[in-house]
């Protein structure tokens, strides 16, 4: 649910060019993903961890660049996906 938010967070804020606010809302992915990437690995999520993975990646050194906000929540719709699996 974090996710969606910052998602939501890093449009808003790229469409303002609010860079604080867009280094912060990195910050806060970066550290949910880190959170939640062992779950999805559990749930055999290992290629959609790495796509998350490299977003976020991408997200804290170049920044949001446009359709980065589709691109997140299509990676957050392959881990919801991933989470709904049993555990491997």
């Amino acid at each position: 649910m974090m996710l969606k938010y910052y998602g939501r967070q890093l449009v808003i804020s790229a469409s303002t060019d609010d860079e604080p606010l867009l280094r912060e809302t990195a910050d806060n992915v970066r550290r949910t993903w880190n959170e939640l990437r062992p779950v999805v690995e559990s749930h055999g999520g290992i290629g959609e961890a790495r796509r998350f993975n490299d977003l976020v990646r991408d997200l804290e050194h170049s920044g949001p660049s446009e359709g980065t906000g589709g691109r997140l929540r299509d990676r957050i719709y392959e881990i919801e996906q991933v989470l709904q699996q049993r555990p491997v």
